[in-house]
């Protein structure tokens, strides 16, 4: 077994066979998938069997009644389309968060006592538990213009253990004086979660939603699918945001936006006069894959280049940001399927940022797209192969 499939041994486990229903809210759309689970070792252990997605729509200028009410429409859009006929029941319904909808944060918890102890299931989750509660009851709400809200916690995910000061993968029945637990804690606004929970609620027979952030889903199984990377970059160009995750030791240990991500370059390469982006899509498109003629090619690349600046400028910020939390390593990964992932590649290769990495190196960066993922992840059709959905599918078979 290679040392890929080694690391998703979880997905060739026995598995219970059945459905699964992901709900991805994203930068831009939210995307539904009905997931087929197989128990059979031979083939993928989870099958999209059907996808569906609807644009979210933020409005001009940027108003959250809208972009929430965006989100609602999009939602009631999505699970109609794929529950509609109720020929399948999903047995679990997993909905993922962006960054717009969520705050997250990384911490080492340590418990020390002068006299040894010893490591248990019930003391590790009284830990991360209150440290959990303490956060999400101290911080600020995601959004201050819902009346009445609050916060309510996503998940927490310990990442790793050191029992005093060395790591290891099972701390349990180790008699130790000092324990330290890497945690990821995730929190979003409680009005919100419940309306997603109620659109779900509508289709699901009862079934409530279980609630992940795909900052921490794709940070988790690019852990599964890169072992021998340690420290690195993520950069998620998709949407309106641009997400940039780093990669510290193996940990997540911070993650951090700024509003440069795909929709804004379509929005500032579309005519005043055109009443649908999807001219835009298309022409960016195709100069990502040089496809357009010469003249073509240089009237857009005249209209990036002021963006690519403006780009770079915000990324660099970010970089100088995140160099509070750790270093900043030279080795990034660009993640996404459409030909736009190319522009924001080059943008990174093109300035190079050594000045903002601790060896001063230049940052070498990779695209990721969801071909990686299909020995562990069919499809029954090729729309269906999207990035977002393929990686939260594995998530879910990985904690479910």
């Amino acid at each position: 077994m290679s040392r890929i499939f080694f690391m998703f041994d979880f997905l060739f486990k026995k598995q219970n066979s059945g459905h699964i229903f992901i709900l991805d809210i994203g930068g831009d759309k939210v995307g539904g998938a009905l997931v087929r689970l197989n128990s059979n070792p031979d083939h993928p252990c989870a099958t999209i069997v059907k996808s569906s997605y609807f644009p979210i729509t933020y409005g001009e200028p940027v108003s959250l009644k809208r972009y929430l009410s965006s989100i609602s429409e999009a939602l009631d859009a999505v699970l109609l389309d794929l529950l509609k006929n109720k020929e399948v029941l999903p047995t679990k319904f997993y909905c993922f968060l962006p960054s717009t909808l969520s705050d997250n944060k990384t911490t080492n918890i340590t418990y020390e006592e002068k006299a040894s102890f010893i490591v248990t299931p019930k003391l590790i989750n009284s830990l991360v538990s209150k440290n959990a509660k303490d956060w999400v009851d101290s911080s600020d709400l995601v959004y201050t213009d819902l009346p009445g809200d609050k916060n309510r916690q996503i998940e927490s995910h310990v990442m790793n253990f050191k029992l005093n000061g060395y790591e290891i993968e099972s701390p349990f029945k180790k008699k130790i004086n000092r324990l330290d637990i890497s945690t990821y804690f995730s929190l979003s606004s409680s009005e919100i979660m419940n309306m997603i929970k109620e659109k779900v609620l509508n289709f699901s027979h009862g079934e409530e939603p279980v609630f992940h952030t795909f900052a921490f889903s794709l940070y988790q199984i690019l852990q599964d699918l890169l072992p021998a990377e340690k420290n690195y970059l993520v950069v998620d160009p998709s949407g309106q945001l641009c997400d940039v995750l780093l990669i510290s030791k193996g940990d997540l240990l911070a993650q951090t936006s700024f509003p440069l991500g795909s929709n804004h370059l379509i929005s500032k390469t579309t005519p005043t006069n055109e009443s649908k982006k999807g001219h835009a899509w298309s022409i960016l498109s195709m100069y990502a894959e040089n496809s357009l003629t010469e003249s073509e090619s240089k009237k857009i690349k005249d209209t990036l280049s002021t963006l690519e600046s403006d780009w770079q400028k915000l990324f660099r910020e970010t970089l100088n940001n995140i160099s509070e939390f750790g270093f900043v390593p030279n080795k990034v990964f660009i993640i996404g399927d459409d030909p736009l992932s190319n522009i924001f590649l080059n943008w990174v290769n093109n300035a190079g940022f050594e000045e903002c990495t601790l060896a001063r190196r230049p940052l070498e960066a990779t695209l990721i797209t969801s071909k990686v993922f299909k020995e562990f992840c069919g499809v029954s059709q090729a729309k269906d192969k999207d990035f977002s959905l393929m990686i939260n599918t594995l998530f879910a078979q990985r904690f479910r």
